[in-house]
């Protein structure tokens, strides 16, 4: 498609071979060992597929972290819970927030190790953010297993992150209340499986069985005015099945402002 981008390293000011980019996505990995301290220049060009063919460039500056020579204690990783993702969802969209401690209170850096050849997804090197890179389609893959990975320089820890991609032709909603064919009273639960915004943590829940969701804190639409959250419905099965619904919740403004007088 004319849309489709493809990203090289034009120069690297006398540092050639050092660096390579993902061509599908613009990731930028080192292909050899790099000293501490060093900085190095990149010209990171993007080209589209349209005829005639336009392309931009922009320059990369790359400093190398000085990291501890030793380190007592490894981090330690939280397992983030699994995450579901609509393939409509864009690039920069948030998957997932990795969270680590280092009893040594020493600096962290997060990558993904396994399970995305493909560059679907990036990684926020000093952030822990789990965000798409790439949009993702149902019907080509509908399940990732990431390994996530925290070094402080000296010790590596790794986790799993698993990704589940919702079908958004096909995908049937689970409203709230909603009805399962067994009809058992008790067949069926539901949870806040995910809020997709940092700025939405914490903020809202919801109560087993009846599904209700409500509002854990308070509100400020000067912070944050659209949240969007994921909510699943279970049922108690041998084999548990489920399915999950995205929810928009609007805050609308308050007059809170104090009057002049």
């Amino acid at each position: 498609m004319n849309g489709d981008l493809n990203y090289s390293i034009k120069t690297s000011k006398g540092k050639k071979g050092r660096f390579k980019i993902h061509p599908k996505t613009g990731q930028v990995y080192t292909n050899k060992a790099l000293s501490p301290g060093k900085t190095f220049d990149l010209m990171v060009q993007a080209k589209d597929n349209g005829q005639p063919q336009l392309s931009t460039s922009t320059r990369v500056l790359v400093r190398v972290a000085r990291v501890p020579v030793t380190s007592e204690h490894a981090p330690t990783l939280t397992p983030p819970p699994p995450a579901h993702v609509m393939e409509t969802d864009l690039p920069g969209h948030l998957v997932s927030f990795i969270t680590a401690h280092d009893p040594d209170n020493d600096t962290l850096w997060y990558y993904i190790t396994e399970g995305d050849d493909s560059g679907r997804f990036s990684m926020g090197v000093d952030t822990g953010l789990v965000t798409l890179a790439r949009r993702l389609d149902h019907e080509d893959q509908y399940h990732y297993s990431l390994t996530i990975a925290a070094t402080d320089g000296v010790h590596t820890t790794t986790t799993k992150l698993v990704v589940s991609v919702m079908d958004a032709n096909d995908h049937r909603q689970c409203s709230v209340p909603c009805r399962d064919r067994d009809q058992s009273p008790s067949a069926v639960y539901f949870t806040l499986h995910h809020a997709h915004a940092l700025a939405s943590h914490g903020l809202f829940s919801s109560t087993r069985p009846v599904g209700d969701l409500s509002v854990a804190q308070p509100l400020d639409r000067e912070v944050c005015g659209v949240h969007e959250l994921t909510v699943s419905c279970r049922d108690r099965g041998r084999r548990e099945n489920a399915d999950f619904a995205r929810v928009t919740v609007t805050v609308l403004d308050a007059n809170d402002q104090t009057q002049p007088s």
